[in-house]
């Protein structure tokens, strides 16, 4: 709409004539029909829109409150892709142009009568919300299953059928970036022809893709809200792709009335996105997990027993770069190893392109299958029980009892806990947090920490003026703004040293705990990062009082981990409580509203992730510099060479290892400008280990001068963990490990004597 243009009436729009034109929201559609013409920003002068639903609509048309209206129900159609190449021409299929047009003509009648309506009407008349909102759902899926069946004809290398033909329906999935784009021929085929559900209340039987269409005009309802409206059109340029959106229409702006983006807004963006990029991958997730069924069922034959999807995609809490786990049971008595030998033979035979490689040498061996493109991986062990019974219990909880189904639901169906844990793990992975194959905790350990921070924490909104997001706990607002508390107190919880070590247990169905360590133990640490215990739920079947300590989850990590595990939490903490206090009514304003927004940016700002961990071939691209833990004195030193200890094949060290040698030569960090200088004297190469690395630096030529110098993220990131340090350690030195790195020096004769140990041996005790 242009500056200064008054909206026209929405019970006024089908009279107006309409031009041609190509743009989303203007001109007419390929019926004739008139297209109202931008947005329509509000609705008879009242109504704020809380919040934007992905949902089809239709041109508003004159009409008046009808009877009881007529329920209609296509037939339903084959599912099988070799019985549906003729283009699904029936009139009653799902996927027929009539079928769709009779929808969108009977939604029009609905909306107006809707629209129109003064006194409420009873759930079975066309004016009903009810009815509107059925409407709206069966005008979606069917604008769905006919462009799926569009995408599936031209996959195929048929041409559109001819009375179709003429419309050159761009909209219907013949561009990358359209609704169907994501989607192959197979599955549209089977979307396309599935039978239509007979209840009327069974809508969530229409599968992820319908949840993720964008129309490509927007109306205003008179409840307030935002819907989406799909035109076919004859001359369509380009469709919005599937799971857009416009960063001026968050889910809690008001309509009409620009504005600056909030920090709950940009948290709602995040979770949108990562939901779309989520269930863009469902088909090629589940191809691939049939794929590899489907051979270790010819591999192993009657051996073969079942195969189950486990981890984070089981439960539906998996980011755009999780990967998929699965677990396959047999029957026959053959080893690990040797099964996945089998199956990984027969994919190979089956198609070439797949990367398979069989991981033998861990504790529990994995075949892992990689896509052509790399895009997706699967890893599968054999009878490995655990995983199943984690899903099992993760199942059993509350609001996690809706993943694991057979769709993926929208972020509006997902519980809080579901949406923290994605965005804990989110987080994981942007910041490269290290896990267990390098030493640090499991992804497990991570997801039952923000689990237990998340029940242990009471957020309230004291925003006053947000009086619909208190009154409706559902709304875009209100749920956004307490998924920032709970990561906020997530955050918060486990930044802490002080009072934070002793063990987690979850006791009951819904319950957990935390029993902190005993005064006199807790005198004894002088550790950078809290001693944390977290038993495994699956495996604890004592008493709560009795908890069986032989389920432990939570691996002992070397102090130079703790450090970091420590600063990326200070930093998470600082972050999540800036975005926070954005909201808060008195910090209302432009700035305040950037300043949150940045500090989310900032919060997922991915990190390289070569920096978070020590290669065994270091790169020679670019200068980095390690950082190393010394005791309780960070150091910055150039990697001179490394001795791996004997047998060690893997591409990188192991966080834990104190067998293996790292020769350093030390620098001089000038903090003021971040210029690094060679160190003189008995400290220029000095004896590390694994052990000890913290992570790397990269290096940058100073202004002005030959000079290298640490760039201004790993600067920060530098003064930042030696203020930990020196918080945490206070003049207590050297308490934390013993220091393996300067043998012959006094200061580690001192140590040794201190911690009772022989000076020339490594003390292989962790802390």
């Amino acid at each position: 709409m242009a500056p200064g243009q008054r909206p026209t009436p929405a019970h006024r729009k089908a009279a107006r004539t309409a031009s041609g034109g190509s743009r989303a929201g203007s001109g007419a559609d390929w019926e004739g029909h008139p297209r109202p013409r931008g947005r329509q920003e509000r609705c008879r002068g009242r109504a704020i829109a809380r919040t934007r639903r992905c949902a089809g609509g239709g041109p508003v048309g004159e009409g008046s409150p009808l009877g009881a209206m007529p329920r209609i129900y296509p037939a339903p159609t084959s599912t099988h892709p070799q019985l549906t190449p003729r283009w699904l021409r029936d009139d009653e299929s799902w996927a027929s142009s009539l079928t769709w047009r009779i929808s969108r003509q009977l939604l029009q009648i609905c909306f107006a009568a809707w629209q129109n309506c003064i006194e409420p009407s009873s759930e079975e008349s066309w004016a009903s919300a009810t009815e509107w909102q059925r409407c709206r759902d069966r005008l979606k899926w069917h604008f769905v299953a006919w462009s799926l069946a569009f995408r599936c004809r031209k996959c195929r290398g048929e041409g559109a059928p001819a009375e179709e033909a003429s419309h050159d329906l761009h909209a219907a999935g013949d561009r990358a970036d359209s609704p169907a784009g994501d989607f192959g021929p197979a599955a549209a085929a089977e979307v396309s022809g599935a039978a239509p559900p007979f209840d009327e209340d069974s809508w969530a039987f229409a599968p992820p893709v319908s949840r993720q269409v964008t129309g490509d005009d927007s109306i205003l309802g008179p409840d307030g809200d935002r819907y989406e409206v799909f035109y076919p059109r004859a001359h369509a340029k380009r469709v919005p792709a599937a799971g857009t959106r416009l960063a001026s229409a968050s889910r809690s702006s008001h309509a009409g009335r620009p504005r600056t983006a909030t920090a709950e807004d940009y948290i709602g963006t995040i979770v949108s996105s990562m939901h779309s990029a989520v269930a863009a991958r469902y088909p090629a997730r589940s191809q691939l997990f049939n794929e590899v069924r489907n051979a270790a069922i010819e591999a192993l034959g009657k051996g073969f027993e079942r195969m189950a999807m486990v981890g984070s995609a089981a439960l539906q809490i998996d980011t755009p770069a999780s990967d998929i786990d699965a677990v396959a049971f047999t029957r026959s008595g053959h080893g690990s190893v040797e099964t996945l030998r089998r199956i990984a033979e027969v994919l190979v035979a089956h198609d070439p392109t797949l990367g398979v490689h069989v991981i033998e040498y861990t504790r529990v061996p994995v075949l892992v299958v990689r896509t052509a493109d790399g895009s997706l991986s699967l890893d599968l062990s054999v009878n490995q029980t655990l995983p199943e019974k984690h899903v099992l219990w993760f199942q059993s909880q509350r609001e996690l009892s809706l993943a694991g189904v057979q769709y993926s639901p929208c972020p509006a169906e997902h519980g809080l806990e579901v949406e923290v844990l994605r965005c804990v793990k989110w987080w994981l992975w942007q910041r490269h947090v290290p896990a267990s194959k390098e030493g640090g905790y499991p992804a497990l350990v991570w997801t039952l920490m923000a689990l237990h921070a998340l029940r242990c924490s009471l957020f309230v909104d004291v925003d006053a003026t947000s009086v619909a997001c208190l009154e409706d706990r559902s709304a875009p607002c209100s749920c956004n703004r307490r998924l920032l508390g709970a990561l906020a107190a997530f955050f918060d919880r486990f930044s802490g040293c002080k009072s934070r070590s002793g063990t987690i247990v979850f006791a009951g169905d819904m319950c957990s705990e935390f029993r902190p360590t005993s005064q006199q133990a807790a005198e004894k640490q002088h550790s950078i990062w809290p001693s944390l215990s977290v038993l495994d739920p699956a495996l604890v079947t004592q008493s709560a009082d009795e908890p069986d300590l032989s389920a432990e989850l939570a691996p002992r990590i070397s102090p130079a981990t703790q450090l970091l595990y420590a600063f990326e939490l200070h930093r998470a903490a600082r972050l999540s409580s800036r975005a926070l206090d954005s909201l808060v009514p008195g910090g209302r304003g432009r700035d305040a509203d950037e300043g949150g927004v940045q500090a989310l940016r900032d919060l997922f700002r991915e990190r390289d992730r070569s920096l978070n961990s020590l290669p065994t071939a270091p790169a020679t691209e670019r200068p980095r510099a390690a950082m190393l833990l010394r005791g309780s004195r960070l150091e910055l030193g150039a990697l001179v060479r490394a001795v791996p200890r004997p047998g060690w094949t893997a591409p990188f060290y192991h966080r834990r290892d104190l067998e293996s040698d790292l020769f350093v030569s030390l620098y001089d960090v000038d903090e003021a400008t971040g210029v690094v200088r060679q160190r003189e004297g008995e400290d220029a190469e000095v004896r590390f280990s694994p052990h000890d690395f913290v992570a790397l630096a990269a290096l940058s030529a100073a202004r002005g001068s030959g000079s290298l110098a640490l760039e201004a993220d790993d600067l920060e990131r530098w003064m930042k963990m030696r203020d930990i340090l020196q918080e945490r350690c206070g003049d207590v030195e050297r308490s934390l490990v013993e220091d393996h790195t300067c043998l012959g020096q006094r200061s580690q004769r001192q140590t040794a004597r201190k911690l009772g140990c022989h000076p020339g041996k490594r003390d292989t005790r962790l802390p």
